[in-house]
């Protein structure tokens, strides 16, 4: 019975320590996969008004192919990027950086879809309060990030960023749906 996990009773300071932890976790991961589906939902609208300017047609575009089974984040950001290269060089012109930044935010909500909070022994004796550590497996490694509340709010800055660009190229591209 020695690798069943310990019970920490809840109002014990480790008790309360983690809930604090628990709840940082929530508000840093919360917040940005609220910006990153946003993103997400807006990348396939863009696709789906630039392939299917009827509106019945771009409903069925989007639940079938844009976010339905088999779809994915990283392929529709390559499908927009093929598209702004070929339709709305002005676009890249004016945000040289954008695919990298939106290929930032992909691989970011990705770890925190599939890391774990890191409620080690070790890293909660180090009592932080302002960050967490989430736990991510790459090439067969455990490894680690630390997250800090002024990381989360730099990356939640370029999400809004990021959104503000697709708005723009959604009303270039409708714009020249309905032309």
């Amino acid at each position: 019975m020695a690798n069943e996990p310990k019970v920490i009773p809840v109002d014990t300071p480790e008790g309360k320590y983690l809930n604090r932890i628990h709840d940082l976790a929530r508000h840093v991961r919360g917040s940005f996969m609220e910006q990153a589906i946003w993103i997400d939902v807006l990348v396939a609208d863009i696709l789906a008004q630039y392939f299917a300017p009827d509106e019945d047609k771009r409903a069925l575009l989007i639940s079938e192919v844009l976010t339905g089974q088999g779809s994915t984040f990283s392929r529709n950001i390559n499908t927009l990027r093929k598209v702004v290269s070929r339709s709305y060089a002005s676009f890249s012109e004016e945000y040289p950086d954008f695919f990298s930044q939106l290929e930032k935010i992909r691989k970011f909500r990705n770890r925190l879809a599939h890391a774990h909070l890191d409620t080690s022994d070790k890293f909660i004796a180090e009592g932080h309060e302002d960050r967490i550590r989430i736990v991510f497996y790459e090439d067969g490694i455990a490894k680690t990030q630390v997250i800090t509340v002024e990381d989360s709010n730099k990356r939640l800055g370029e999400s809004s960023a990021v959104l503000s660009q697709l708005l723009k190229l959604q009303a270039l591209v409708t714009a020249a749906s309905t032309t």
